[in-house]
């Protein structure tokens, strides 16, 4: 045999090559099949993500949807979050239940393949273009939950105000206030059982008077000790300040009772405590804002807007006074009120002069103007008690105007005492029934207020009238003096002006939304700053709202910006109330 035949069969060069060669292709496979199974593993990861996501908007959707609706609106989600027209939704794997609604879903979409070719060579798979990845999803409406919601909203005159967008405060309000209905009315979360109060405040609170004025808890017969402050004692003449707006509504029918309260004593003021017949400083005494020493001449040559000028002497110096709210002469030629009464005091809370009211002195309110009279300081809508009438909600919310101060606290009673089972109003459930939930929504757009008379000392009052009277009252007593009948705190100073009566009103309402947060089934308080660039919230104010509000205050304390921001933060409260879940 010639050498090189021998040479040839034990010659071992180019054997690696070789070898190299024939592994290359499954080299080649396995490598391959990493990058398309990793391109598969981000396809289906996205894939959850939007299955996820469409399956909570679908339990979210209104309870009258159509079950073909809710098929068509899952492909046109599922195709959108994954922009592609690829992803299909098999139709044995979608399952609709309701009451409570539940969706199942199953989602399919093809991840492209790029070494196809490689594994069909080897026979090991037969994704020669594209593998299919799928994801599953589950997801429940809560079982519908009786709901008893307060929507305690500020109708302030800073609400008459526009955002940059020039959109009013108030408008704005309306169109959140309705959203948040509308989606209370449609969402499956909800029961039919569900209800809403809706409980506007400026200065004060009112209720409907045609209704509440028979009530056992009103004090028709001056049981009270606060009913008399500002007014002498003569029960020949009246026997209870309903008596005086009787007479006065005789004159003006828009100086009727306008159905707003003063507060309560301390601490009576700060909790949802039932009425007891047998304690007078119970009873809620109609607030009737007193008519302040003047004559209507002294008004008109004036003017209204500048303080009311009379010839009185002051209970503390022999100045003039000036007078925000005097309505009435201070002697007529009836029931022996003939006499000049000579001194401020004597004028203010003399009681004969409202029998036969002469040189009067009428304003209506307009615009952001408060009307003078009686109801001085009652400015806002009467409040709409818990109802499952959304019509009649919606008709409250486009009542609603701009007019008067801002009272935080007494706002936020009275949405307690809406949902309260023990308050006079009684309306609401047990704080522990089961399968229902109370939730109080505070909107302001501004700080508590109770301004003093900027002409002070020339006023024996020394501040405009409101639901806790004067800083100073006719019979000398004063809105914290440390008495049972004080508004305030014993440890509270008097207020003597704007800054000092807003610390009062303050701490008042930080102890109002810390006694709520007590209750053994706490109310879920949140509250929303309406605090628009031309109109800010202090950081006091957004201080006091995010202490009121229930914990985690980054879910439960909302500041809004502009409309927008407003109508988000009512619908994102509504969303968290409702919340869904995912059951797979």
């Amino acid at each position: 045999m010639p050498l090189w035949h021998a040479r040839l069969r034990t010659d071992q060069r180019g054997n690696v090559a070789i070898m190299f060669g024939l592994s290359l292709l499954p080299v080649l496979a396995m490598t391959g099949a990493a990058i398309d199974y990793s391109q598969a593993s981000l396809v289906r990861a996205r894939l959850q993500a939007a299955t996820d996501a469409t399956a909570l908007r679908l339990c979210q959707l209104p309870k009258a949807t159509a079950d073909a609706d809710i098929r068509s609106k899952a492909l046109t989600w599922m195709k959108s979050y994954m922009a592609s027209d690829a992803v299909t939704l098999p139709d044995k794997d979608f399952k609709i239940a309701s009451d409570p609604r539940q969706i199942e879903m199953r989602s399919l979409v093809p991840s492209t393949t790029y070494f196809g070719r490689i594994y069909k060579y080897f026979g090991a798979t037969p994704f020669e273009s594209a593998m299919p990845v799928s994801a599953s999803a589950r997801c429940a409406a809560p079982v519908p939950q009786d709901f008893e919601i307060a929507l305690v909203l500020d109708t302030t005159g800073s609400m008459d105000r526009a955002d940059k967008g020039g959109v009013s405060k108030m408008e704005a309000l309306r169109k959140a206030a309705k959203d948040f209905l509308d989606f209370v009315a449609s969402n499956p979360s909800f029961s039919t059982n569900t209800r809403i109060a809706i409980v506007p405040f400026a200065s004060a609170v009112a209720l409907d008077a045609t209704t509440t004025d028979g009530a056992a808890w009103v004090d028709r017969d001056a049981k009270s000790s606060l009913h008399w402050t500002n007014f002498d004692v003569d029960k020949t003449i009246f026997k209870s300040r309903l008596e005086i707006f009787d007479s006065l509504k005789k004159k003006y029918s828009s100086w009727r009772w306008g159905g707003c309260f003063e507060s309560l004593p301390y601490p009576l003021n700060v909790s949802d405590g039932g009425f007891d017949a047998s304690k007078g400083d119970s009873y809620y005494v109609p607030m009737l804002a007193p008519d302040e020493p003047g004559t209507a001449q002294d008004a008109v040559a004036t003017g209204y807007a500048s303080g009311k000028k009379s010839t009185y002497s002051s209970y503390y110096r022999a100045y003039v006074q000036y007078s925000y709210n005097s309505y009435l002469g201070d002697k007529t030629n009836a029931n022996n009120c003939q006499g000049d009464p000579g001194d401020a005091v004597t004028a203010e809370k003399r009681l004969c002069k409202y029998v036969s009211p002469s040189d009067t002195y009428f304003r209506a309110a307009a615009g952001t103007t408060v009307a003078n009279g009686p109801n001085y300081g009652c400015t806002s809508q009467p409040m709409l008690r818990l109802t499952t009438d959304m019509t009649a909600l919606r008709n409250k919310i486009d009542s609603l105007t701009a007019n008067g101060a801002t009272n935080i606290q007494e706002g936020l009673i009275w949405g307690w005492r809406a949902l309260s089972p023990n308050s006079v109003l009684a309306d609401g459930v047990s704080y522990t029934k089961p399968n229902s939930r109370k939730i109080l929504i505070l909107m302001t757009d501004g700080f508590n207020s109770w301004n003093d008379n900027p002409y002070n000392p020339y006023s024996i009052n020394q501040s405009f009238y409101s639901s806790f009277g004067f800083f100073v009252n006719a019979n000398d007593t004063k809105a914290s003096d440390g008495t049972a009948t004080s508004r305030f705190p014993a440890t509270i100073a008097n207020p003597t002006d704007s800054d000092s009566a807003r610390a009062a009103m303050d701490t008042l309402t930080k102890t109002t939304c810390d006694n709520i947060a007590k209750l053994p089934a706490p109310i879920e308080t949140f509250t929303i700053g309406f605090s628009i660039d031309s109109d800010k919230i202090d950081q006091k104010g957004i201080d006091l709202l995010a202490g009121c509000a229930s914990k985690p205050t980054n879910t439960h304390a909302f500041v809004a910006n502009d409309s927008t921001a407003l109508v988000s933060a009512f619908r994102q409260i509504a969303t968290s109330i409702g919340a869904l879940r995912l059951t797979q």
